[in-house]
């Protein structure tokens, strides 16, 4: 039997660019797909001639045809709510395992919604979102959890990051606004509910003792955090200057819509520039996530994870991750089960920390 292959879509853009680079480290096998043949070749080039594969993610019959039952496939073409589900379907039908970079809220609860049951039938796992932000995000959580009486009455994950537009690439930007344009979910009283981007603020208390200004945010441990922990709430925070979070409350009610109707204006400045950030940038550009669990007895315990690079830690996050999901890491994990999985059923929490160790993650319990 052949061994599983590692694809990686969307390769030629920039975050599936260091992925193949993180891929070409290693001794997988694995093969470069994505629309543009010349793209694909200087890439391939670049990586001492690594196998490539044009295919249109818009015409999924282009993937379907390549791949092969237990094959990886390492998705990073965005913006993901128009361009994932028919990876996804192409996957599950070709009997491949899928996974994927998204920070698209909508999109995870869309797949586990309409993809969960045909993946567990056919025996294959699809894990959304193993990229920095919400695997790093999931595991905190896990870990904040530790010891706490359940049903959990809260997880909170509260963002922080430096760096602005120039620190994001083409796509990650793409992928905010249609984030923004999306309904949000809250996960209230045990059930997922609509809530939109920025309907609450407040003022956080965040590990270091600061007092910071915070607004309400989609994030995708809102659909993944319930799916491994009985939790009564989850709730997304990102931290913002002042202003910016009281004119973000001010908007919300309309920001939807007004994003929806400057979509074509606001793709044009998102796809614009530089196609992502400098490697300079990446290692200035810091980020913090916090997650604060509270008990369902009371008590609270807080993980905090900080750290640079959040472009380098995906690369690393998500071909360790395929590397399992391919049976390639032996002895140090095994695949977690068929259907939708959330990013800690594939990289617990000691093996992701494992993972990162070399990489100035710092993880604090507190």
């Amino acid at each position: 039997m052949d061994p599983a292959r590692i694809l990686v879509v969307g390769a030629t853009g920039y975050t599936g660019s260091l992925v193949a680079r993180e891929l070409a480290a290693g001794d997988a096998p694995f093969v470069l797909a994505g629309r543009d043949p010349r793209k694909l070749e200087r890439l391939a080039a670049s990586l001492s001639g690594a196998s490539t594969t044009v295919v249109d993610v818009t015409r999924p019959d282009t993937l379907k045809r390549l791949l092969r039952s237990g094959d990886v496939v390492v998705s990073c073409a965005g913006p993901f709510l128009e361009l994932g589900e028919p990876v996804v379907r192409a996957c599950v039908e070709a009997g491949a395992h899928y996974m994927d970079t998204t920070g698209e809220q909508r999109f995870m609860k869309q797949v586990v919604e309409r993809w969960d049951g045909p993946a567990r039938e056919v025996g294959v796992t699809v894990v959304n979102a193993m990229a920095f932000e919400y695997a790093l995000g999931d595991a905190a959580a896990e870990l904040a959890a530790l010891g706490l009486a359940r049903p959990l009455r809260l997880v909170e994950l509260i963002y922080g990051w430096r760096g602005g537009a120039a620190a994001t690439s083409r796509g990650t930007r793409a992928s905010i606004l249609r984030i923004l344009a999306a309904p949000g979910l809250a996960y209230r009283n045990g059930t997922w509910v609509p809530e939109r981007a920025a309907r609450r603020r407040t003022v956080l208390e965040l590990p270091d003792g600061s007092r910071r200004p915070a607004i309400t945010l989609p994030t995708g441990e809102i659909v993944t955090v319930p799916r491994h922990m009985e939790v009564r709430e989850v709730r997304g925070w990102a931290v913002t200057g002042g202003p910016t979070a009281r004119a973000a409350a001010l908007l919300s009610p309309a920001l939807p819509h007004l994003v929806r109707w400057l979509l074509p204006l606001l793709d044009r400045w998102a796809r614009g520039g530089a196609p992502g950030p400098t490697r300079a940038q990446r290692e200035s550009g810091e980020f913090e996530i916090v997650a604060r669990a509270t008990g369902g007895e009371g008590g609270t315990r807080t993980v905090a994870v900080r750290g640079r690079d959040p472009y380098g830690l995906t690369a690393a996050i998500i071909v360790a991750g395929a590397g399992r999901l391919a049976g390639r890491d032996g002895a140090s994990g095994s695949r977690p089960p068929a259907g939708v999985q959330p990013p800690v059923r594939l990289l617990p929490p000691a093996d992701l920390r494992a993972l990162l160790d070399d990489r100035g993650l710092r993880w604090d319990t507190l």
